[in-house]
């Protein structure tokens, strides 16, 4: 009669607790999964317009060369910059956090270098107005954005050479590539602030006979780096 008793007890409390574990499970509450956060206001994306200013600096190659034999006979490489400013426009398309873009800029410019060579000619060149169009390419860290950027190059050269009672000018548009990296902080929804630095090519080799020593030529390589601080607005939201 015992057994029979504890038996019965022990399938009652085994029900009432079966029962009461449903009715507790009901009582906490429910997991929920946070919605994804939405790309912030100030994403990198759409049109922008804006101003620059910094400094450039140049590197001229000069060499003299003997022309029936081609041996360099000297080689120097003079330096010269300048301040420069100007506008800027682009447009970006953000994927996630990658940014791509296209932008261009035009500079006003005054980079003067000066030199003689050992034919006693003195060589002025001045870079005036120039400018760029390019790609960028980026990686959007919440209001930051790093970019590395490249494309075409032109720059207004001109060079005055004299030497004794002789002088001739030339003038002509340099074409090179454009390589560089920067940064680009959000400051508001539509206000952006950035650094970029660039390498340009003044590309075009020039060559010109001596007017002191007919048998001679003086050869023309060079090339620029800049640096510019700027600020722009982003059209949108």
């Amino acid at each position: 009669m015992k057994c029979v008793l504890t038996s019965s007890l022990v399938l009652a409390f085994a029900a009432s607790a079966a029962s009461v574990a449903p009715a507790r499970g009901a009582d906490l509450p429910a997991r929920t999964t946070a919605p994804a956060a939405p790309l912030p206001t100030f994403a990198f994306e759409g049109f922008y317009f804006g101003g620059q200013i910094g400094v450039a600096g140049t590197a001229d190659r000069l060499r003299d060369i003997y022309s029936p034999t081609g041996a360099t006979l000297a080689s120097k490489t003079i330096h010269g910059g300048g301040v420069i400013g100007g506008l800027r426009a682009g447009y970006d398309w953000r994927y996630g956090s990658m940014v791509l873009g296209v932008v261009g800029d035009i500079d006003g410019a005054r980079a003067v270098s000066s030199e003689t060579t050992i034919f006693g000619e003195n060589i002025k060149q001045v870079i005036g107005v120039q400018g760029s169009l390019r790609g960028r390419v980026g990686y959007a860290f919440d209001h930051l954005l790093v970019y590395a950027t490249g494309g075409l190059f032109l720059a207004d050269v001109s060079r005055q050479y004299r030497a004794a009672f002789l002088a001739d000018d030339q003038n002509h548009i340099a074409v090179g590539p454009t390589l560089g990296v920067g940064a680009e902080y959000a400051l508001d929804d539509h206000w952006r602030a950035n650094i970029e630095y660039r390498v340009n090519g003044l590309a075009t080799r020039r060559e010109y006979v001596s007017p002191i020593y007919p048998g001679a030529k003086l050869r023309q390589t060079g090339g620029e780096g800049e640096i510019k601080l700027g600020v722009s607005y982003r059209f949108g939201n």
